[in-house]
C-alpha cells in the first residue's frame, strides 16, 4: 500500500519543483484543450445551425477543428520533448538510488495523468466560460438572438477528451521509450554532453536557396487566380523547407564568420555567447525556423481573414451595385412577357410596402472563350493546358443600352465597337468568327453592369456594339461554335429596393420562391437579391473566417511563445554551468549579462526579419487568393497586413523581455 501511493507523491513532488518548466506546459495544454473544446462545441451548437447561414459558419469551424488538433499535437510533443531532456539527470538519479526503470515509468504514468487531469479540466471549463463570449460574437456576425444560457455539449467534450487523452498517451510512450533505452550513466551525463561544432554544409545551404527562392518566385510570377490558389500551396511548402535548411546552415556560416572576425570575436560580452551558440547551433537553427514559420502563420492568417471581414461592404458594392438584379432570354420570351414579369416584381414590392427606384434594363450576352495569341481573335475552341490568362468572359450590349446605364453615347459605325478590359488590356482590334470590330478602348464601365460578374476570377472584356443587329450576329458566331451550350442573350434587369430591411429581405425571400416554383410562362434567370445573398453568404463566411482566424492567430501565436520560451529556458540551464567557470576565471557578473544580451539580441530577431520577407514576397499571391474571394481592396489588405505586423512585433518584443530575464536568472541561479 505503502509503495502504491509513493509514486503518485512522487510525481507530484517533481511537478511542483519542476513548475518552471511545467507551467508553459500546463498553460500549453490547457489553452488547446480549451479551444478545441470550444471551436467544436460552437460546430455542432443547435442555436448557430438555426440562424440563416448558420450551417456555413459551423462548416468553417469543423475545419478549424482539424487544424487546432494538428497544431495541439505537434505543440504538446514539442513542449514534452524539451521537458524531458532536461530531466533525464533526475531520471538517472532515480535509477542510481535503487529505482527501476519500471518505477521510473510509474513516476511518469502519475505525472502525464495529473496533467491530463489538470488540462482537461480548467481547459473545458475554460471553454464554458469562453463560449458564451464566442456565441455572442457570431451571433452578433449573424444577426440573431441572444441566448443568455451558457451553453455545454457533452459530445464535444468527450472528443476532447478522447483526442487530448490519445495525445497524452502518445507523449508517455515517447517519454518510457526514451527512460528504457537509456543506461543510467548516459541520463547522468546528458545535462553535461555538448555538441560538437557543426560543418558548414555548402549542399544543404544551396539546396535551401533554390527552394526558398523557389518558394518567392512562384509567388512573385503569379498572375492569376486560378493559378494562384494552385501554387499557394506548394510555394508554402518550398518556403518551410527552404527557411528549416537556410537557418540550419547560413546560421553556423554567420557565426563562423562572426568568430573570424577577432575584433568582434574576442572581446568577453561576444566571446561566450559566439561559441556558446555555434556549438549547440543545429537544434537552436530549428527553434529559429519554427519561429519564423509560426511568426508568418500568425501573420498570414490574421491579416487575410481580417481583410476579408473588413472588406465585405467592398464585395457587395462590387457584385451587387443594385438590391435586385435578374434576366430572361430576349430571344425566347416576348415584350408582353418581359412587360409582366418586370410588373409581377413591382406588385411583390407593393405587397411589402416596398418603393422601387433606379431600375435598369439592357440585353447583353455573355460568354466564356479564349484568346489566341495574337490577342484580338476569339478561339471557340477549349482545349486543356491553355494558359489561364488567356481565358476572357466576353460581355456585349448595344450602345442604347450602355448610354441608358450611363455611358457616354457614341455614334458608332458597323465594324467599330467600344471595349474595357477589368485587366487594363490593350486592345485594338476584336476578331470573332467572320466578324471584325475596330475597337476604341474605354477608362471606365458604368459599374451597375457589375451584377453579371461572379468574381473576377478571370478577365472580363465589354464590347459595345452599333446595334441589334452586331449583337445578333456575334450571338451567331458563338451558337456555330458551341452548339447547345451556347449562352443566349438575356434582358437584364436590375433595382434597388426603398423600405425597412426586414421587409426588403421578406420580399428578396418571397421572389426567389417565385422564380423557384415557375407559375408563369417565362423564368427569371440569375437571380441576384443583395440582402438575402448578404446575410445568408457572405456575412456567415467571411465572419466565420474571420472567428476562426482570431483563433488560430491565437493558437501559432501561443505556440511562437511557447517554442521562444522552452529555447530560453533550455538554453539557460545548459549556459548556467559555463558562465559559472568564466566568472571564476575572472568574468564579472556585469559582463556575464552583456554576454547574455549579445547572445540573444543576435539572433533572437532573426525569425522576425525573415517573417516580414516571406509574409512581403507572398503579398501578390495572396491578393490573387484574396480576389477569388471576392475581395480586390489591395490598398484595404496591405493596411491590415502592415496593423498586424506592428502589433505582432510589439508582442514579439515584449516576449523577448519576459525570456530573456528568465534566461538572466537561471545563468544567474537566481530562484526568484
Amino acid at each position: 500500500m505503502r509503495r502504491a501511493s509513493l509514486y503518485p507523491k512522487l510525481a507530484a513532488s517533481a511537478l511542483r519543483k519542476n513548475i518552471r518548466i511545467y507551467l508553459p506546459y500546463l498553460l500549453a495544454s490547457t489553452g488547446t484543450v480549451m479551444m478545441f473544446n470550444l471551436l467544436l462545441g460552437l460546430s455542432t451548437d443547435p442555436q448557430v445551425a438555426s440562424l440563416r447561414g448558420g450551417a456555413q459558419v459551423q462548416l468553417v469551424l469543423a475545419l478549424g477543428c482539424i487544424v487546432v488538433a494538428i497544431f495541439s499535437a505537434i505543440l504538446l510533443f514539442y513542449t514534452n520533448g524539451v521537458i524531458v531532456r532536461q530531466r533525464k539527470r533526475e531520471f538517472g538519479l532515480y535509477n542510481i538510488l535503487g529505482m527501476e526503470k519500471r518505477h521510473v515509468g510509474l513516476v511518469l504514468l502519475w505525472e502525464t495523468i495529473y496533467t491530463a487531469l489538470i488540462s482537461f479540466t480548467l481547459g473545458v471549463l475554460g471553454s464554458l466560460v469562453f463560449s458564451k463570449l464566442a456565441q455572442l460574437l457570431i451571433l452578433h456576425m449573424l444577426g440573431g438572438s441572444v441566448n443568455l444560457r451558457l451553453g455545454f455539449q457533452p459530445w464535444a467534450a468527450l472528443a476532447t477528451l478522447a483526442l487530448f487523452l490519445g495525445i497524452f498517451l502518445l507523449t508517455l510512450v515517447k517519454n518510457l521509450a526514451v527512460i528504457f533505452r537509456a543506461r543510467p550513466v548516459e541520463l547522468l551525463r546528458s545535462a553535461r554532453e555538448g555538441e560538437r561544432e557543426p560543418r558548414s554544409r555548402i549542399l544543404l545551404a544551396a539546396l535551401g536557396v533554390v527552394t526558398l527562392g523557389g518558394g518567392y518566385v512562384l509567388s512573385l510570377r503569379t498572375n492569376d487566380v486560378y493559378n494562384a490558389i494552385g501554387n499557394f500551396f506548394i510555394a508554402v511548402i518550398l518556403v518551410i523547407i527552404g527557411t528549416y535548411l537556410l537557418f540550419t546552415t547560413f546560421s553556423i556560416v554567420l557565426l563562423k564568420a562572426l568568430r573570424k572576425n577577432r575584433r568582434y570575436y574576442y572581446k568577453t560580452n561576444h566571446f561566450v555567447a559566439v561559441s556558446g551558440m555555434l556549438y549547440r547551433m543545429k537544434r537552436n537553427a530549428m527553434g529559429l525556423a519554427s519561429i519564423c514559420i509560426l511568426s508568418t502563420m500568425v501573420l498570414v492568417t490574421v491579416s487575410t481573414t481580417f481583410s476579408l471581414y473588413l472588406g465585405i461592404d467592398g464585395v457587395m458594392d462590387a457584385r451587387y451595385p443594385s438590391e435586385v438584379g435578374y434576366s430572361m432570354r430576349w430571344e425566347e420570351t416576348t415584350d408582353v412577357q418581359r412587360a409582366e414579369a418586370l410588373e409581377c416584381v413591382r406588385a411583390l414590392a407593393e405587397d411589402y410596402d416596398l418603393q422601387i427606384e433606379d431600375d435598369r434594363r439592357y440585353a447583353m450576352l455573355s460568354f466564356v472563350s479564349l484568346l489566341m495569341e495574337d490577342g484580338a481573335t476569339l478561339d471557340f475552341d477549349r482545349r486543356t493546358g491553355v494558359p489561364s490568362e488567356r481565358f476572357i468572359s466576353l460581355n456585349v450590349l448595344m450602345m442604347e443600352d450602355y448610354a441608358g446605364l450611363g455611358g457616354a453615347a457614341m455614334d458608332l459605325k458597323p465594324g467599330e465597337a467600344l471595349v474595357y478590359s477589368s485587366r487594363g488590356r490593350k486592345m485594338e482590334e476584336m476578331h470573332i468568327g467572320e466578324i471584325s470590330l475596330r475597337l476604341h478602348a474605354q477608362e471606365c464601365f458604368p459599374e451597375r453592369v457589375s451584377m453579371n460578374i461572379y468574381a473576377d476570377e478571370v478577365e472580363n472584356v465589354y464590347l459595345v456594339v452599333d446595334g441589334v443587329q452586331t449583337l445578333l450576329q456575334i450571338a451567331e458566331a458563338e451558337r456555330a461554335a458551341y452548339g447547345k451550350n451556347a449562352s443566349a442573350i438575356r434582358e437584364c434587369v436590375s433595382f434597388n429596393l426603398r423600405g425597412s430591411e426586414a421587409d426588403v429581405l421578406a420580399y428578396e425571400t418571397a421572389l426567389v420562391d417565385v422564380a423557384v416554383r415557375g407559375d408563369y410562362d417565362w423564368t427569371l434567370y440569375n437571380l441576384r437579391c443583395r440582402q438575402k445573398e448578404y446575410y445568408e453568404e457572405y456575412v456567415a463566411f467571411y465572419g466565420a473566417m474571420f472567428f476562426l482566424g482570431m483563433f488560430l492567430g491565437f493558437l501559432f501565436v501561443m505556440t511562437t511563445v511557447t517554442i521562444m520560451y522552452y529555447k530560453q529556458v533550455s538554453e539557460g540551464m545548459e549556459d548556467r554551468g559555463r558562465y559559472d567557470i568564466m566568472q571564476k576565471v575572472g568574468m564579472t557578473r556585469a559582463e556575464v549579462r552583456s554576454s547574455i544580451r549579445s547572445q540573444v539580441l543576435t539572433v533572437f530577431f532573426l525569425p522576425l526579419g525573415t517573417a516580414a520577407v516571406h509574409v512581403a514576397c507572398a503579398f501578390p499571391m495572396i491578393v490573387f487568393i484574396l480576389a477569388a474571394f471576392g475581395v480586390q481592396d489591395v490598398k484595404l489588405f496591405a493596411l491590415c497586413t502592415l496593423g498586424c505586423f506592428g502589433v505582432f512585433t510589439v508582442l514579439y518584443v515584449a516576449v523577448y523581455l519576459l525570456t530573456a530575464r528568465a534566461y538572466n536568472r537561471i545563468v544567474e541561479g537566481r530562484q526568484d
